[in-house]
């Protein structure tokens, strides 16, 4: 059964293996309304053509950062709020409350095998895994 709740979704990441992991972590819970970017400026050209339920962001990534992008997410007058979600490697506390601050739903440290992966997004997605 398709969970439709917070479709379509957004992956941004310069990591093609991290972005794969998600998609095939996002099919197992039944979202298959998927697009994927590989930078922070790429996914602003795609909120502009498209509203999106949920956004997963890596925190690094140039010119435009996970961060920067968030704010620039969370700035938009009228638009549809999407939950926000990071995803990274870089579990420093300043970054949690800096992602905190901006107003991230959540921040998810990628966890070393896909099956952790999979249920964090399904806490994070309200999905029953």
């Amino acid at each position: 059964m398709r969970n439709t709740q917070f479709l379509p979704v957004l992956v941004v990441d310069d990591s093609r293996t991290t972005t794969a992991i998600i998609r095939a972590c996002l099919a197992e819970l039944g979202i298959d309304n998927v697009d994927e970017v590989d930078s922070g400026e790429a996914a602003l050209r795609m909120i502009d053509i498209k509203n999106y339920g949920v956004i997963f962001s890596d925190w690094h990534m140039s010119p435009v950062s996970g961060p920067d992008l968030l704010k620039e997410v969370r700035a938009r007058k009228g638009a549809i709020k999407p939950k926000f979600a990071f995803m990274t490697m870089d579990d420093r506390w300043s970054n949690i409350t800096t992602a905190r601050t901006l107003g991230a739903d959540a921040f998810i440290v990628k966890p070393e095998s896909p099956g952790a992966m999979r249920n964090k997004i399904g806490a994070f997605m309200n999905t029953r895994v």
